[in-house]
């Protein structure tokens, strides 16, 4: 809709440009081997970008968006025609009086929505980065299990060689080194699964290969919560249609008031009407505070789990290295340094887990108060 995307960048164009060369995924390259894969770098910004190009999701809000305007314009040709009528019953007048405030409704409706669908779906591509980001981090987390787990290995067979372990530590480093493997496959296909969906999320083939510019990082974020509570109210899709319905039972309510005497069973049903679509809207405001505040708060939780759990990551990392020590010295068991290398491997996994539970919290909670993404 060019009213409301307007013409997209010289850079979004090259973006898109290169996501049509990844589209056929597979070509030959002047100084690179027939067949080989372009990989396309990408920032969190253009990904975004790409996708709302590119995302059919877009188009169908664009429609929605047409209808509405035609139904503004069948609305008006309606009260015209009611407006020539010589005379009108009650039902009549009050669909002069209300076609064409409910149209007007369903555009301002639909072109809200419009707006929510492009910030939603950037929260999409958010999310998937996101989860690309985590799958990659978590690899490299099980990389240097196994990296670890090959290092105490190599010391079980020293130890044993000179005669200072039995050979039951030997079989339990490698059993160790056999389940970091099987890890690290497990966390390969995790990363494959996550680079597709990240390209589907894109609308790009599935083949595409990236490389995510934006990496993982930890930034505390704070803001105004009555403010962010008043913009979530004015954000909401379902608050905006509440408010409709209230203006619109209200217009209703005074034309009866208008037509009939409040004995009338039409007049008590308008009245009726407006009362239920005004406590409807007082009930779903109070919901939206309550949500935000919760999310807030959930926000500030993760913040402190994080730099909680980093504390502990170092800690347990130092534990292991002094464990590894004592071993080596003939101070310590293998028992304890399997303890320590799996007590690591999954503190390295809940700093991840935290670190991308807060990023796409906050997103989401930018999303629902209408700050930017």
């Amino acid at each position: 809709m060019k009213k409301l995307r307007g013409k997209a960048t010289a850079k979004i164009g090259a973006l898109l440009l290169a996501a049509v060369l990844l589209t056929g995924t597979v070509f030959a390259q002047t100084g690179e081997a027939e067949g080989e894969t372009q990989v396309l770098p990408l920032t969190l910004k253009e990904a975004q970008e790409i996708s709302l190009e590119n995302h059919p999701r877009m188009e169908l809000a664009e429609v929605g968006v047409e209808k509405a305007r035609m139904g503004v314009r069948q609305a008006k040709s309606a009260k015209d025609s009611l407006a020539d009528a010589e005379r009108k019953d009650y039902s009549m007048v009050l669909q002069e009086r209300t076609v064409v405030p409910m149209a007007e409704s369903g555009l301002k409706i639909a072109e809200h929505s419009y707006k929510i669908q492009e910030q939603g779906l950037k929260l999409e591509v958010e999310r998937a980065y996101y989860d690309y980001l985590a799958a990659e981090e978590q690899l490299k987390n099980e990389k240097q299990h196994l990296e670890r787990a090959e290092k105490q290995l190599r010391h079980a067979k020293a130890s044993f060689e000179a005669g200072m372990v039995a050979k039951n530590d030997v079989l339990g480093a490698e059993t160790q080194v056999a389940q970091a493997r099987a890890g690290l496959m497990t966390a390969e296909d995790e990363v494959e699964k996550a680079r597709m969906e990240f390209a589907k999320t894109l609308g790009m083939s599935l083949d595409s290969q990236f490389e995510l510019v934006d990496r993982f990082q930890f930034e505390r974020w704070e803001t105004d919560i009555q403010a962010a509570v008043e913009a979530a109210k004015e954000k909401s899709t379902e608050v905006l249609m509440a408010r409709e319905n209230l203006k619109n039972k209200k217009l209703e309510f005074d034309v009866a008031t208008s037509y009939w005497t409040p004995n009338v069973f039409t007049y008590r049903e308008a009245e009726y009407s407006y009362k239920e679509a005004k406590i409807e809207l007082e009930d779903l405001l109070a919901d939206v505070e309550v949500n935000i505040r919760s999310s807030y708060m959930g926000i500030n939780t993760l913040a402190e789990q994080y730099q909680v759990l980093t504390k502990a990551k170092e800690h347990t990392a130092e534990s292991l290295r002094l464990a590894q020590l004592r071993y080596e010295a003939g101070m310590a068991t293998s028992a304890d340094v399997l303890s320590a290398q799996i007590e690591l491997n999954e503190m390295e996994k809940q700093v991840t887990d935290v670190l991308y539970n807060y990023n796409t919290a906050v997103a989401g909670f930018k999303l629902e108060t209408g700050l930017e993404l």
